[in-house]
């Protein structure tokens, strides 16, 4: 699977095996939740949902995505 994950100036913290660092041009998919909270990534980052992991651009309106803090949320 070929994910683009982080978009540029986006800060990124934890522990790592590897990074690689490339020119990222195509559609950008922002996840906003019921409780607020808001989320930019591209459109074939995974999103772990209660249907598993699926790319950010097959989420729809009424999707159950799960937050770090282990809440699942509707966005």
């Amino acid at each position: 699977v070929d994910y683009n994950c982080v978009l540029p100036n986006t800060l990124v913290s934890g522990r790592f095996s590897a990074a690689y660092r490339m020119l990222y041009k195509g559609p950008v998919v922002e996840i906003g939740t019921e409780s607020g909270n808001f989320l930019s990534v591209t459109a074939k980052h995974p999103i772990l949902t209660d249907h598993g992991w699926v790319s950010a651009d097959r989420l729809f309106e009424g999707s159950h995505v799960f937050s770090t803090r282990g809440k699942v949320e509707s966005n």
